[in-house]
């Protein structure tokens, strides 16, 4: 009986021996990768978003260039997010162009909105960095315009579909969805 119990106790040991140190090892490795590299902020496909369809642009190269000149990456509030370069968004407008680059830290949702002006010579105009902590203080101040915090809120419930095909959200401003609660798609 005592022979059982000493078995039973050390076979219980090994067992909380082996998923502590398992344990440890996966907080290790997550605080080693809580920053993302920035040699690979720039990696793409150009069949995945390097080129724009249209113009034949390097839209990635041009704010890889830009990076290497204001090391933009090191100042965004997003320090983890990758971009999902596919799912880059162009849009021409007048004399410029604006990108709209999801950034994702998990692959299961947007952690932030990199928002780019470009000018007519392909050069850096604006470049701006929303996060979803940026996003909530926003939309939800009043004090902004009601048409600027809808149109903020809009592009990221559309890159969040477009990305990661989210078709519902809830706790919406309720001054900007007029009494809506829940967007189901």
């Amino acid at each position: 009986m005592k022979k059982d119990l000493l078995v039973r106790l050390c076979l219980i040991m090994s067992v909380v021996l082996a998923l502590y140190s398992c344990h440890n090892e996966d907080f290790a490795s997550q605080d080693a990768n809580s920053q993302r590299n920035p040699a690979d902020f720039f990696k793409h496909s150009k069949a995945s978003g390097g080129l724009n369809a249209k113009s034949g642009v390097d839209y990635i190269a041009i704010l890889e260039a830009y990076n290497r000149e204001k090391d933009f990456l090191s100042t965004m509030p997003d320090q983890k997010g990758m971009p999902i370069w596919e799912k880059m968004q162009v849009l021409d407008v007048a004399e410029k162009t604006v990108l709209y680059v999801p950034l994702s830290s998990d692959n299961t949702s947007l952690s932030s909105l990199l928002l780019i002006n470009l000018d007519e010579n392909n050069e850096v105009s604006v470049l701006r960095n929303f996060t979803n902590d940026y996003l909530e203080k926003f939309v939800y101040n009043v004090e902004y315009p009601a048409n600027k915090r809808k149109f903020l809120m809009d592009t990221f419930l559309q890159m969040d579909f477009l990305c990661f095909g989210q078709q519902t959200f809830t706790n919406l401003p309720l001054d900007l969805y007029e009494g809506v609660t829940d967007i189901i798609g």
